[in-house]
């Protein structure tokens, strides 16, 4: 599925193709699915499901891949599910962080998320290196002598 938004030329205050639903899904029979499924194919049992809301710029590209199963055999196979998304946790240093204020530091976020790396010598320097492992629980800013090294964000355009 490919749906690009775009501003109607007529009347700049439409929109189009600013909603995507079932209806945009397209199936693309591989082998010999189109002799087995026939001319309809297969294809959601309603058209008007909303899948995203899009503004002008936005654009949806994705191939999904349906697998049939029993909730009985597994949960993932069951008609109540639950789809979540949460933004890239963005953090920024503001200072080089040493010592054991690094330590301290470290220690604020889940594991892996800050890095000490040690100084020829032997200072340990904080650093970020996977800031997709923060849990956002925003623990540095209880450190009086943190909170000002620190800043935490949020990558706007990169869902998780």
């Amino acid at each position: 599925m490919d749906v690009h938004v775009e501003i109607d030329p007529t009347n700049v205050m439409q929109l189009v193709n600013n909603t995507v639903t079932t209806a945009d899904l397209r199936w693309n029979p591989l082998g010999n699915q189109a002799k087995v499924f026939g001319e309809r194919g297969i294809r959601p049992v309603y058209d008007d499901i909303l899948i995203a809301k899009l503004r002008p710029g936005h654009e949806i590209e994705f191939i999904a891949h349906a697998v049939k199963g029993l909730g009985e055999d597994h949960i993932k196979f069951s008609p109540v599910a639950t789809a979540s998304y949460r933004l890239m946790p963005k953090i920024t240093l503001l200072s080089e962080v040493t010592g054991e204020l690094a330590e301290k530091l470290a220690n604020c976020f889940p594991k892996g998320v800050i890095e000490l790396d040690e100084t020829k010598e032997g200072v340990k320097v904080a650093r970020v290196a996977r800031p997709r492992r923060d849990t956002c629980s925003r623990e540095v800013l209880r450190h009086k002598e943190l909170k000002d090294m620190v800043e935490l964000a949020r990558e706007k355009r990169h869902y998780i």
